[in-house]
């Protein structure tokens, strides 16, 4: 997940900084795959690491049934950010909501560890 993570920062901070449309953003648009991946394999393990055998296939539905209403609000309220702030303020504050994120994981797992 914190690959996942560090590939969306550093492409959402990208389109942020990036002037215009060019031949970077196009390049940043490869992080997106490699976000999207790790983010759905770091889903699915942790979902088979903390659900019984017998219930894995549930939980893995439960997890697209999240998924599935995350990216619906997400677009939902992305819109109305673009609307109010832009495409470029619309990047920077998603790169800070995951920034903050990636930073309360780092901190959940540093505790654990302990």
């Amino acid at each position: 997940m914190i690959i996942a993570c560090v590939a969306y920062i550093l492409r959402t901070v990208g389109y942020v900084l990036v002037p215009e449309m060019s031949f970077v953003v196009l390049s940043l648009d490869l992080l997106h795959g490699i976000s999207f991946a790790c983010s759905q394999i770091a889903g699915v393990q942790f979902i088979a690491s903390v659900m019984p055998d017998t219930y894995e296939a549930s939980g893995q539905g439960v997890l697209l049934i999240i998924r599935g209403t995350g990216a619906t609000l997400g677009l939902f309220l992305g819109g109305i950010m673009e609307d109010n702030l832009g495409g470029r303020g619309l990047y920077a504050c998603l790169s800070a909501v995951v920034t903050f994120g990636l930073a309360i994981l780092g901190l959940a797992s540093m505790m654990k560890r302990n």
